[in-house]
């Protein structure tokens, strides 16, 4: 019984760390976003950036997806993909369409 019960266990803790991973992965996006950073894109898109980062972070990605590309200019496509690890120098159009590849809606 000590046996399966230590199993259930190791299998329980594999789980919760696969879960773990699986959100890290999923927040990797914003998890690259200082607040700062969050704050330049809002103030360029000219939202608020009061609230939690959380709060900041959804309001961008609802700018982002609404507005698609015309939400920034060249520059700030291609700073942005550069703050989350991309490549840039390109155009909008592909710069846009790489952070959307990437951009999951922010989980807590």
């Amino acid at each position: 019984r000590k046996e399966a019960e230590k199993k259930r266990k190791e299998a329980e803790k594999k789980r919760k760390e696969a879960e773990k991973k699986k959100a890290a992965a999923e927040n990797q996006f914003w998890s690259k976003l200082r607040k700062a950073d969050l704050e330049h894109y809002l103030t360029v898109a000219k939202l608020s950036t009061k609230g939690t980062m959380f709060a900041q972070q959804i309001t961008l990605y609802k700018y982002i997806k609404k507005n698609k590309v015309s939400a920034f200019r060249a520059a700030d496509w291609n700073r942005l993909c550069k703050h989350v690890g991309l490549a840039a120098n390109l155009a909008a159009e592909d710069s846009f369409r790489r952070v959307l590849k990437v951009m999951k809606k922010p989980k807590h």
